[in-house]
């Protein structure tokens, strides 16, 4: 009883957490643009958004937001003020083969709309799985809920099966004084203290 209790309380967490995931979906843009543009503010400052926004730059080959000049205005360290430096993980290909010439491309789209489409596909995924994973618990559920009738009835049966057999005998039962005396023999009872002379 208990077991399907707990997996229908888990089965209704599940389809909530799909639904959710399908309608936040859409203020998912909104979200993940004010957040980004907070990472670009603290890229100089921290340390830890700087090798995370390099991160999403290098594996997405992509550059600020909506495109490399989203960096103008944010300040990169050993900067000078009028001068809008790019973060090296906005280049795509180095003059002489490694990271310490010059850049020779850069990436032109943005990464916010790859963030997303990555992050809408995960969504679409994790909700799919938790709607299988609630199919596959309201199956639990009701396996359970059947076979605890199941296991109910044979109790029940075996119960009422030793109730017929307690009062069969109980009814069958009549004293020795109340026989038939052609039916009932005498019993004797000897000793095995004493030894019988035979």
């Amino acid at each position: 009883m208990w077991f399907s209790v707990f997996l229908g309380i888990i089965f209704i967490l599940e389809i909530s957490a799909g639904i959710a995931a399908y309608v936040m979906q859409d203020g998912l843009r909104d979200v993940l643009e004010g957040r980004m543009r907070t990472m670009m503010s603290q890229y100089s400052t921290d340390s830890q958004v700087a090798e995370t926004f390099d991160f999403i730059q290098q594996r997405l080959q992509c550059c600020g937001l909506e495109s490399l000049t989203d960096w103008e205005g944010v300040t990169v360290e050993d900067e000078e003020p009028d001068y809008t430096q790019l973060p090296s993980s906005c280049c795509a290909q180095y003059g002489t083969g490694n990271q310490t010439g010059s850049c020779k491309l850069l990436y032109g789209n943005g990464c916010l709309a790859r963030v997303e489409f990555i992050l809408s596909e995960s969504t679409v995924m994790l909700a799919s799985a938790a709607f299988t994973l609630a199919l596959l618990q309201l199956l639990g559920v009701v396996f359970a809920c059947s076979l605890g009738r199941s296991i109910r009835y044979q109790k029940t049966w075996r119960e009422r099966r030793r109730w017929e057999l307690r009062e069969r005998l109980v009814n069958s039962y009549t004293p020795i004084g109340q026989t038939d005396p052609k039916t009932t023999y005498p019993i004797i009872f000897m000793s095995g203290s004493k030894e019988a002379d035979c």
